[in-house]
């Protein structure tokens, strides 16, 4: 590898043969650890819509199943099970908003880094 960016050294050319010349080898991680991060967070974005369509199938089928058992219950009982059920829905988050929530602050983090990167190329210059 050290070989070849040698040869990328050179004036002119790409982006890769500044960073090769100028870039010490920790900004170099950091790109590439940026990189990876961009290409699983592109993963997530694709199973995404498949884990919220799965999580609201879930929820669907334990709707149905409570349901069903409360046609069951007597009236009282079914009453005190409502009001628990209710209270259980309102205590949880779905699992889907959380990873929403955690893509976008990784996306926020990648940002925040590539624009650290930037600033440190902008320095180097």
């Amino acid at each position: 590898m050290r070989g070849r960016d040698r040869l990328r050294s050179g004036r002119g050319g790409g982006r890769g043969g500044r960073e090769a010349r100028v870039m010490p080898r920790s900004l170099r991680e950091c790109r590439d650890a940026i990189r990876e991060h961009e290409m699983a967070l592109g993963e997530l974005r694709l199973l995404l819509p498949r884990f919220i369509e799965q999580e609201e199938e879930r929820a669907a089928e334990r709707s149905r199943a409570l349901a069903q058992e409360r046609l069951s219950l007597p009236a009282p009982l079914q009453q005190q099970q409502q009001q628990q059920q209710q209270q259980q829905q309102q205590q949880q988050q779905p699992p889907a908003m959380l990873l929403l929530l955690s893509l976008q602050l990784q996306q926020q983090e990648q940002q925040e880094g590539l624009l650290w990167l930037e600033s440190l190329d902008e320095d180097e210059e």
